[in-house]
């Protein structure tokens, strides 16, 4: 079983409220330089993943998620923008 760890980005402005989250794999000390150089550049560890997956497969499992909830969101906003339309064209 491997232990990824999942480091945050820093924010880029106020506005950033989700800076996206790194997911390394620091069993091996190439992946723990990773982390110390992400450290130094502002990132902050938010907590790790224990898996059998490989790093790769993990990240193939967190994109589609994220792409399913992004198709989601569009959808409702092409419905939502459906009626405001009708509203203002009556």
């Amino acid at each position: 079983m491997s232990k990824y760890a999942l480091m945050q980005a820093p924010a880029k402005d106020e506005n950033d409220f989700a800076p996206r989250i790194v997911i390394i794999d620091n069993s091996c000390p190439i992946g723990k330089r990773r982390v110390e150089s992400l450290v130094n550049e502002g990132y902050k560890p938010v907590g790790w993943i224990e898996s059998p997956l490989k790093l790769s497969r993990l990240k193939r499992g967190f994109e589609a998620n994220m792409r399913h909830r992004y198709e989601n969101a569009c959808e409702k906003l092409s419905k939502i923008r459906l009626v405001l339309n009708e509203e203002d064209n009556p």
